[in-house]
């Protein structure tokens, strides 16, 4: 069981402690709780993703990171071109 392990590590030691993960995961099964997504996506097998407690996904990576409840849990429901209406006033009584 890994819990972030990466966290305080320099850029330069990543790709050590991703090596590290890929050697044992050969032999052993990993548990592997972790915030940098780029290394969560290449090491794993398969996915599993909590939002507030309850899981929202389970799978392989590609499909993990397709899910929609994912981005919408991760992204916060961002929309490409969302924020360009921002700019626009409120309309009467409301607010922006």
């Amino acid at each position: 069981m890994l819990d972030e392990p990466n966290a305080g590590v320099s850029s330069e030691s990543v790709d050590e402690v991703r090596a590290l993960i890929e050697d044992v995961a050969e032999d052993h099964a990993v548990l592997l709780v972790e915030h940098n997504m780029d290394i969560v996506m290449d090491v794993s097998e398969r996915v599993v993703v909590l939002h507030q407690g309850a899981v929202i996904a389970d799978g392989p990576p590609a499909e993990v990171r397709a899910n929609p409840d994912v981005q919408s849990a991760y992204l916060g429901g961002y929309e490409p071109g969302s924020l360009d209406d921002a700019d626009e006033p409120a309309d009467e009584g409301g607010v922006v």
